[in-house]
């Protein structure tokens, strides 16, 4: 099962057009997929969803901009799996813990192509949701690098 779960993540790290995919999308889906500030999001989801958070506190962003700033500003600082990192260890133990952020954000998508259809979601919605469920498979341990692919 966990090998199939990697060949498949690999297969689709390789010859999926994710570029394509997120190019489908209008300037302000993508705005909607890397940002939008607490307020807008509750405004959004109807008071619904506020951004993603960990024991720190709510992200700056709801959208994935939040999070691959994690990851890019403190791989460049020192690594990102340094523990005395305590943002980028939190989103480590939450991403190896369980599949919240790939969920989150999926379901933000979800939310916002249900309600805006011509925002071209749909084909990084599929790709998202298979990601999503090899990620699943995944032990805990091998979770982290295929989560942090998918946002870098």
């Amino acid at each position: 099962m966990v090998c199939n779960a990697v060949n498949e993540l690999n297969h689709l790290i390789e010859h999926s057009n994710l570029l394509m995919m997120v190019e489908a999308i209008p300037e302000v889906g993508i705005n909607h997929l890397l940002y939008r500030c607490s307020n807008e999001e509750f405004d959004i989801s109807g008071g619904n969803r506020g951004p993603y958070g960990l024991s720190q506190g709510e992200f700056s962003y709801a959208g994935i901009a939040s999070v691959v700033q994690i990851i890019h500003h403190h791989k460049s600082m020192t690594s990102i799996y340094y523990e005395g990192n305590e943002i980028a260890y939190s989103l480590i133990q939450n991403i190896r813990d369980g599949p919240w952020l790939l969920e989150y954000t999926i379901n933000r998508l979800k939310t916002y192509d249900e309600e805006q259809p011509d925002m071209n979601y749909s084909n990084l919605l599929k790709y998202l949701a298979i990601y999503e469920s090899c990620v699943k498979k995944l032990p805990n341990q091998m979770k982290l690098q295929y989560v942090v692919q998918i946002y870098n």
